[in-house]
């Protein structure tokens, strides 16, 4: 109970710290996870309505925002699941950096997390949600990069559910094919 309590407090103290606006290194590779919102980081300007981008198509729009390469993603500390895969594929090993790892290295200030995939599916995470689970930003399982066309290029990743209110309970917010997180 009072790892939990301190583990809520750590993520809440990095969603609610308020650092200047600060430029990150921009990705030398391929961009697959685009951080926006409330962030401090940044190392791209505004995306809008007008642009001729899927963010656009799906109306996601921000004045700054932090991409991601796989490489950069890589440079975080790595945390690793072995869960069902989703859709009934049997157990896996995902490997990524954990949710609160990503939101400090973005300077995150919010109350929780919108993730979203590809096909516009999305999920709110609270930052409670965060700091009781510690689900991963997922960019490999078992080893392999996640590929685009199946799970990837991203997925959020939370541990194997131990009751079935829990499993029921992290089904709707494991989003695959995640390219966009968006704090709030």
């Amino acid at each position: 109970m009072a790892r939990s309590i301190l583990k809520s407090l750590a993520v809440m103290l990095c969603l609610a710290a308020a650092p200047a606006a600060a430029d990150m290194a921009k990705p030398e590779g391929m961009v697959i996870l685009t951080v926006a919102g409330n962030v401090g980081e940044t190392n791209r300007g505004p995306a809008g309505a007008e642009d001729w981008t899927l963010m656009a198509e799906l109306e996601l729009t921000f004045d700054k925002a932090v991409e991601f390469d796989a490489a950069m993603l890589d440079a975080l500390d790595q945390s690793q699941m072995q869960v069902p895969v989703p859709g009934g594929a049997g157990m896996a090993t995902f490997t990524g950096p954990s949710v609160a790892a990503l939101l400090k290295a973005v300077g995150a200030q919010g109350k929780g997390i919108r993730a979203v995939a590809f096909d516009n599916f999305s999920a709110e995470i609270s930052a409670d949600l965060i700091a009781q689970f510690d689900p991963i930003v997922a960019t490999r399982m078992d080893g392999r990069p996640l590929p685009l066309g199946g799970r990837g290029p991203a997925m959020i990743v939370f541990p194997d559910g131990k009751t079935p209110e829990q499993v029921e309970q992290f089904k709707p917010l494991q989003v695959w094919a995640m390219f966009y997180i968006s704090v709030d």
